[in-house]
């Protein structure tokens, strides 16, 4: 099995040369397998952001407080 991981990793952050990158580029449209692994890995990527901004606003005090305060508002209405 083909361990594609650093060539994509040196793709996405920008660490190659232009020539490299066109191989890179090639090799992505000829090889299934770099395709699969890099379409998973943007995935993965995306998925591990949208974790990580949950988290920020799961802790960021003044939306908490926010939340504390729509509560009580809801409570009173009812």
């Amino acid at each position: 099995m083909n361990n594609f991981n650093d060539i994509i990793l040196k793709f996405r952050s920008d660490e190659m040369n232009t020539a490299e990158r066109e191989e890179f580029k090639y090799f992505m449209r000829h090889n299934e397998q770099l395709r699969k692994e890099f379409v998973f890995q943007e995935k993965l990527d995306k998925v591990m952001k949208q974790n990580l901004l949950l988290e920020a606003i799961e802790n960021d005090p003044d939306l908490i407080e926010a939340e504390i305060l729509a509560l009580k508002e809801i409570g009173r209405a009812s």
